[in-house]
């Protein structure tokens, strides 16, 4: 949190299955990929408030299955696909408030 991170390539968090906690709040990140975490699979609390993220596409979170607590809230996010959060089963807690969706 609070790194000045406006960019995360495909290989950033690779090999880190373990990681069950990542908090990349107070940045500056626009595009989030669902290549970056793709070795997360145990991913449950995933914190991406107060960034620039304008859009939420289907398969963006689809393998982080044991997903508990998604935190998207002051983003700049005014589209979301359909089926974006499908397949989150374990899915608890969603935080979208303060986008202008």
């Amino acid at each position: 949190s609070h790194n000045n991170i406006f960019y995360l390539n495909n290989n950033t968090f690779i090999d880190l299955n373990g990681l069950t906690i990542l908090d990349l709040s107070f940045n500056k990140i626009k595009i989030f990929y669902e290549s970056i975490l793709k070795s997360c699979i145990n991913l449950e609390h995933l914190v991406l408030n107060n960034n620039m993220i304008s859009s939420i596409y289907d398969g963006l979170f689809s393998k982080l299955i044991y997903l508990k607590n998604l935190d998207l809230s002051f983003n700049n996010i005014s589209f979301i696909s359909n089926y974006s959060f499908s397949n989150m089963i374990y899915l608890q807690n969603l935080y979208i408030n303060s986008n202008p969706i």
